[in-house]
């Protein structure tokens, strides 16, 4: 068999397999974000139930929610400010530590910081995040 014939039967099976993985990643995002958007509807539901409701402001809640098993946790609450400059978080890490204060550039840093954050909680535990959503109000940051 010929060297360039090698080459094109590798590069297929090489072509192949990436095919394959995109096609599985695709499949396991489309779910995460259906779990995604079940997590919301159960916690608006739930806060409906109890007649929690949340007005347009500069100041916002925002929730860090995880999802183990059938069960649907806070597993951490700030409060964000908007300003003219940008972003202020307010939280609370642990009972024993101050509050801080972080300033963001933009929503999509705040997002970041909290993933980071908890996942650095997490693999203390060596456990991972699994299916979680974070919300500004009532509403996904």
């Amino acid at each position: 068999m010929k060297t360039w014939m090698i080459v094109l039967i590798v590069i297929g099976v090489v072509l192949t397999a990436l095919i394959i993985a995109l096609y599985f990643l695709g499949k396991k995002a489309q779910k995460k974000q259906q779990q995604q958007q079940e997590m919301l509807q159960a916690i608006q539901e739930k806060w409906n139930e109890q007649e929690i409701s949340f007005k347009d402001s500069a100041f916002s809640f925002i929730t860090f929610w995880t999802q183990s098993g059938d069960r649907i946790c806070a597993s951490h609450a700030a409060t964000l400010i908007e300003t003219e400059n940008g972003y202020l978080l307010f939280e609370k890490t642990n009972p024993e530590s101050p509050y801080s204060a972080a300033k963001f550039s933009s929503t999509d840093e705040v997002k970041q910081y909290l993933y980071n954050m908890m996942n650095l909680d997490y693999s203390k535990y060596n456990e991972q995040i699994g299916t979680y959503i974070i919300l500004q109000n009532d509403k996904p940051l």
